[in-house]
């Protein structure tokens, strides 16, 4: 039995099919940057607690984590919201706009 990439795909087990294309590498770029970065300022922000705050450890960590997790995760709601709803409505309607004006001349 082959379950090679190409069976699969006739099984209805890859509903999406998505081009890897510029638009999905920048993704990855963002992604990246978010993974890179991130520990950079885990690691920052609790020692900056450690030292000026003279928090302890558990303490300077978890106070970390409470405001990242709430701007990473509001952030990625919002922003998912946005490019799936609002931007394809509006590129909609500024493509269809721009067809009408081109037929009006």
């Amino acid at each position: 039995m082959n379950l090679g990439g190409a069976h699969l795909d006739k099984l209805g087990l890859y509903p999406i099919q998505q081009p890897f294309d510029m638009i999905t590498m920048l993704g990855f770029l963002v992604l990246i940057g978010t993974v890179v970065n991130n520990p950079f300022l885990i690691v920052e922000r609790a020692v900056s607690n450690l030292r000026k705050r003279s928090m302890d450890v558990l303490e300077a960590v978890t106070e970390l984590y409470r405001g990242l997790g709430a701007i990473v995760l509001f952030g990625l709601l919002f922003s998912t919201l946005v490019i799936l709803t609002f931007m394809p409505a509006l590129l909609f309607l500024i493509l269809q706009l721009a067809v009408r004006f081109r037929k009006s001349k």
